[in-house]
Protein backbone atom coordinates (compact mmCIF):
# COMPACT_ATOMS: atom_id res chain seq x y z
CA UNK A 1 0.00 0.00 0.00
CA UNK A 2 1.41 3.42 -0.63
CA UNK A 3 0.35 6.80 0.17
CA UNK A 4 0.05 10.02 -2.04
CA UNK A 5 1.69 13.25 -0.63
CA UNK A 6 -1.14 15.58 -0.71
CA UNK A 7 -0.52 19.36 -0.88
CA UNK A 8 -2.36 20.91 2.55
CA UNK A 9 -3.65 24.57 2.32
CA UNK A 10 -4.30 26.68 4.79
CA UNK A 11 -7.85 27.02 5.50
CA UNK A 12 -10.28 29.40 7.78
CA UNK A 13 -13.78 28.33 8.76
CA UNK A 14 -16.63 29.98 10.12
CA UNK A 15 -20.73 29.50 10.29
CA UNK A 16 -20.98 29.59 6.85
CA UNK A 17 -18.17 27.10 5.46
CA UNK A 18 -14.63 28.02 4.50
CA UNK A 19 -13.29 31.34 3.85
CA UNK A 20 -9.80 32.26 1.69
CA UNK A 21 -7.01 33.08 4.52
CA UNK A 22 -6.02 35.69 2.99
CA UNK A 23 -8.67 37.99 3.83
CA UNK A 24 -9.57 38.62 7.51
CA UNK A 25 -12.94 39.63 9.37
CA UNK A 26 -13.08 42.72 10.80
CA UNK A 27 -12.83 40.64 14.77
CA UNK A 28 -9.81 38.35 12.70
CA UNK A 29 -7.89 41.52 11.84
CA UNK A 30 -8.89 43.50 14.98
CA UNK A 31 -7.12 40.58 17.04
CA UNK A 32 -4.31 40.27 14.39
CA UNK A 33 -3.36 43.78 15.43
CA UNK A 34 -4.63 43.55 18.80
CA UNK A 35 -6.76 46.45 18.66
CA UNK A 36 -10.49 46.41 19.16
CA UNK A 37 -13.56 46.33 16.75
CA UNK A 38 -13.87 50.30 17.47
CA UNK A 39 -10.42 51.14 16.81
CA UNK A 40 -10.93 49.36 12.81
CA UNK A 41 -14.22 51.20 12.36
CA UNK A 42 -13.04 54.12 13.14
CA UNK A 43 -10.07 54.00 11.08
CA UNK A 44 -12.38 53.36 7.87
CA UNK A 45 -14.03 55.98 8.94
CA UNK A 46 -11.25 58.04 8.78
CA UNK A 47 -9.47 56.40 5.93
CA UNK A 48 -6.31 55.65 8.03
CA UNK A 49 -4.80 52.51 9.28
CA UNK A 50 -4.91 49.24 7.30
CA UNK A 51 -6.68 48.61 3.87
CA UNK A 52 -9.87 46.87 3.34
CA UNK A 53 -12.05 45.66 0.88
CA UNK A 54 -16.21 45.11 0.88
CA UNK A 55 -17.60 41.88 -0.28
CA UNK A 56 -21.07 42.27 -0.49
CA UNK A 57 -21.89 43.88 2.58
CA UNK A 58 -18.64 41.73 4.64
CA UNK A 59 -15.88 43.71 5.40
CA UNK A 60 -12.46 41.95 4.66
CA UNK A 61 -8.91 42.67 5.52
CA UNK A 62 -5.83 41.08 3.24
CA UNK A 63 -3.45 39.71 5.64
CA UNK A 64 -0.46 41.23 3.08
CA UNK A 65 -1.97 45.03 3.75
CA UNK A 66 -2.03 43.85 7.44
CA UNK A 67 1.42 43.32 6.88
CA UNK A 68 2.15 46.31 5.16
CA UNK A 69 0.18 48.54 8.05
CA UNK A 70 2.42 47.17 10.48
CA UNK A 71 5.44 47.82 8.29
CA UNK A 72 4.57 51.59 8.17
CA UNK A 73 3.77 51.91 11.27
CA UNK A 74 7.39 51.58 13.21
CA UNK A 75 8.89 54.40 14.47
CA UNK A 76 12.41 54.65 15.99
CA UNK A 77 11.28 57.63 18.54
CA UNK A 78 8.65 59.27 19.86
CA UNK A 79 8.12 62.24 18.15
CA UNK A 80 8.57 60.68 14.53
CA UNK A 81 5.63 60.77 12.19
CA UNK A 82 4.87 58.06 10.31
CA UNK A 83 5.19 57.84 6.63
CA UNK A 84 2.05 56.73 4.75
CA UNK A 85 4.42 55.74 1.80
CA UNK A 86 5.83 52.98 3.63
CA UNK A 87 9.49 53.08 4.92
Amino acid sequence: MSEKASSTTLCLTNHKGSANPRFLCEKQAAAHLNMSIQWMRKCRSQATGPRWVKFGNAVRYPVDGLEDYIARSFCDFTGQKQDDEGP
